[in-house]
């Protein structure tokens, strides 16, 4: 059998475990996902708010990016490409990742290297932002009661990020060995590297990300009935993170929830309250991610085909 063929198989049933251990966790607690249902309009509606500050945010970090090999993206165009590359995600792991390539070659010129450079080169910033953020509100708020695995996530995250910074002491040997992907991350991150304004602005960008998360399960954990402070759910969105460059299933799905229920556990505000709070979040961004994602999907798709120049 194919490699191609095996990885195809074992994502199938990596998937397949992935929604029974869901069916069997929400038939286990239903009485806490019929809380979902009672949601107020104030709170579907600060969610949706927030929804969108999330998607803009995502769209001005690739707006950063390619601004370092001179292309442009305006406002509306890159809010409706993060909605768009958010979507399509859903449909295929990482497939947002690949329209988002096509689109800026078709519309914009800008080679799928200098994408693939660039958004490697941005692992660096996110893990490290995340990272950095996450652990300081987690010591700040856990105080002498540390959970060393919750730090350790955090610790990976900023090690990782790091990784490349520790290039220049490796011998030619030993950097032949590393993983491709790896590699890819180094020579992204050697080209953006320079433009340190640029990476300061991208970093903003990911902790605005965060603390956006971190809101938006705020408001979901009060709409549940739930008090939860602001700093232990900037924690848990710290967490949540993870997904937006570690994709395991269509849109995240099940993922999120279980990094949620996690965190909250961690933190002794209840796992069960974490997922399910993490899944109202979750619904509301999708519903919207899906009605601007479709708007925006047909007239990005129609403009990056259109040649530029407005010829026709």
């Amino acid at each position: 059998m194919k490699r191609s063929h095996l990885k195809t198989l074992g994502t199938v049933a990596f998937l397949a475990v992935v929604a029974v251990l869901g069916v069997w966790y929400v038939r286990g607690h239903a009485d806490d996902f019929r809380r979902i249902l009672e949601i107020d309009a104030g709170s579907f509606a600060w969610l949706s708010l927030m929804s969108f500050a999330a998607i803009w945010l995502a769209g001005q970090m690739v707006a950063v990016l390619v601004t370092i090999f001179g292309a442009r993206l305006g406002g509306w165009e890159a809010f409706g490409l993060s909605a768009a590359n958010t979507m399509a995600n859903f449909y295929v792991t990482k497939g947002g990742m690949a329209a988002k390539g096509i689109y800026l070659k078709r519309h914009h010129e800008f080679s799928y290297t200098h994408f693939l450079s660039t958004l490697a080169g941005a692992y660096v910033i996110s893990l490290v932002t995340y990272g950095v953020l996450g652990a300081v509100a987690y010591l700040i708020l856990a105080g002498s009661h540390v959970h060393l695995d919750v730090l350790g996530v955090f610790a990976a995250l900023i090690v990782g990020g790091l990784m490349p910074l520790a290039v220049p002491v490796m011998n030619e040997r030993l950097l032949r060995r590393l993983p491709a992907r790896v590699l890819r991350v180094i020579e992204g991150w050697n080209t953006v590297r320079r433009h340190r304004r640029r990476l300061a602005w991208l970093a903003a960008l990911n902790a605005g990300f965060v603390i956006v998360g971190g809101l938006r399960l705020f408001v979901a954990y009060r709409a549940l009935g739930y008090h939860v402070g602001v700093l232990p759910c900037v924690v848990i969105s710290a967490l949540q993170t993870i997904t937006v460059i570690f994709t395991l299933t269509p849109g995240a799905v099940g993922i999120r929830q279980a990094l949620a229920g996690y965190g909250s556990a961690a933190l002794d505000i209840g796992g069960a309250e974490g997922v399910v709070a993490s899944t109202i979040d979750h619904a509301v961004g999708t519903l919207w991610v899906f009605i601007i994602g479709f708007i925006f999907t047909n007239w990005l798709w129609i403009r990056g085909l259109r040649p530029r120049g407005g010829a026709k």
